[in-house]
Parts: structure tokens; sequence; C-alpha cells
């Protein structure tokens, strides 16, 4: 989960995170899913969740489950979405 701040950076605690990600090399394969937060009033909708979305998904050692998805403006039928789409790849991962 990830928001976005300003002009589509990183919020302030999340500054740090690519750094720290490519110092990690995990020994097994790790499945991820990235779900943006933000506003489309702004220009760079969700630009954080797509920098960590394709640092994720450039990295060998990790395998996207689902696309990354953005929520505009704290929407709860689409966080549902998402949470629909995430719990049926994990029960059923062949389709």
């Amino acid at each position: 989960m990830t928001s976005t701040y300003g002009d589509g950076e990183a919020p302030s605690n999340a500054t740090g995170f690519a750094k720290r990600f490519k110092k990690q090399i995990p020994e097994k394969k790790i499945k991820y899913a990235v779900v943006g937060f933000g506003s489309k009033s702004y220009p760079k909708f969700c630009q954080f969740a797509e920098n960590i979305d394709d640092l994720l998904y450039n990295n060998p050692r990790y395998q996207q489950l689902i696309p990354l998805f953005k929520i505009n403006n704290q929407n709860e039928n689409s966080f549902k979405q998402w949470q629909e789409m995430l719990i049926k790849k994990i029960i059923n991962p062949i389709k």
C-alpha cells in the first residue's frame, strides 16, 4: 500500500525505500501486489506506487500477483475491488 505526496513523490517515511530495497536480496521469490492511493486532481496520480511497482516488476526475485491498482480519493468501492481481485488470485493462482 502506497501513497503519493506532492508532485508524485514518496511520503517522507518512504523516501529511502528504493535504496534499501536494492540492498536486500530475498532467498526465495516473493509474490506481491501494489495498491496506490492518490488523487486524480494531481498530474502525477499515484506516481510513487508506479515507481514501487516498476522496482518490483523489474526484479526477477519478485512475482506480480495482479497489476498495479490505483485508488482515487480513498474510494472505498475501489479498495474493495482491489481486495477481491487479490483474494481471487490468491485462492485461484493459476487463473
